[in-house]
């Protein structure tokens, strides 16, 4: 539970868990956040003692740290996201996550300087971003197909070493690299128009390539573009 002590101008905000244990325990998380566990019948009075023995480091501790996890960066970092590369800014927290938020990639680390931990933290990002874009795409294209009799497809999403995209005309699936949060959208809308032109024509033959250029006129300069990104694959 959420608790409150103060003393002067010391006003600390500390959480404080109760479980069997012997001794009061003061714990300060890389956050900044202080946590205190004490034994069920440890009155309070002796809990606010505790704190008020120990307030001067508590809140030097605790802001020494708070402000150490806000310094660790790495402004050098960067991620490409749908065509633009964007700074990965990276800090110290609690848990290990990725955020894209505005024009720029949050980076939290329980250990900023583990490269595994950046890496699975960025894939689990790019595949997210991945999947949104490509929905996104099979939300305004399948309908053109759904009106040619194309039933609905299953979309799975992996990491491809040589392809954007494929289609199982077999067994109405489609899957898609998730490395495609690196291209341009219009890339990926042309990945997606590809794949659900197979399932029309099951080849690369010059009735593919018409269907391709009735639908998406603009298909060639398209895929020319993602050409570009083929060293992500």
């Amino acid at each position: 539970m959420k608790k409150v002590f103060s003393q002067g101008a010391f006003k600390i905000e500390y959480e404080l868990s109760r479980k069997r244990v012997k001794n009061l325990n003061l714990r300060i998380h890389a956050d900044g956040s202080v946590h205190v566990s004490a034994h069920y019948f440890t009155p309070q009075r002796v809990i606010d003692r505790f704190i008020a023995a120990h307030a001067e480091r508590i809140a030097a501790a605790a802001q020494k740290r708070l402000m150490n996890a806000r310094a660790v960066r790495t402004d050098a970092d960067s991620l490409i996201l749908f065509g633009q590369r964007l700074p990965v800014e990276t800090m110290q927290g609690t848990k290990n996550s990725a955020l894209l938020t505005g024009d720029r990639v949050l980076l939290s680390l329980k250990d900023p300087s583990d490269p595994e931990l950046r890496r699975k933290a960025l894939d689990k990002l790019c595949r997210e971003k991945a999947i949104e874009a490509v929905e996104d795409s099979v939300r305004r294209i399948y309908p053109i197909f759904a009106a040619m009799g194309v039933a609905g497809a299953e979309l799975k999403f992996r990491r491809m070493k040589s392809r954007w995209g494929s289609c199982r005309y077999d067994n109405a699936s489609l899957s898609f690299n998730t490395a495609l949060c690196h291209v341009p959208a219009p890339c990926v809308d042309y990945v997606v128009m590809h794949e659900y032109c197979h399932f029309i024509h099951p080849n690369h033959s010059p009735a593919f390539h018409g269907l391709m250029t009735k639908l998406m006129p603009d298909w060639k300069e398209r895929k020319k573009v993602l050409e570009k990104y083929a060293s992500l694959l």
